[in-house]
């Protein structure tokens, strides 16, 4: 997530309500769907205006360095999906 920040991403105060991924609470915290199937999950949200190219190319990098230690989905507004694994 720091990457991210440092590409230009920033955070963002977002309403409260249920995006289906993740959940937004009235004091604006960001928490998993229950009974999400994974051990540690870490939802976050930022707005980036760069090429996501650049975003694909991260994630990629991410599952070629960590492997099966480590699993990233990052969805964009576009619809796009760039995971750090192949399904």
């Amino acid at each position: 997530m720091d990457t991210l920040q440092i590409l230009g991403a920033t955070a963002q105060t977002y309403q409260s309500g249920d995006y289906g991924y993740f959940q937004i609470n009235t004091s604006g915290q960001i928490s998993p769907p229950q009974n999400h199937g994974y051990y540690f999950i870490r939802p976050f949200i930022f707005n980036y205006a760069g090429n996501t190219s650049t975003l694909k190319t991260l994630v990629k990098n991410y599952g070629t360095n960590y492997g099966n230690s480590l699993n990233i989905r990052l969805y964009t507004t576009k619809g796009e999906i760039f995971r750090s694994w192949t399904p």
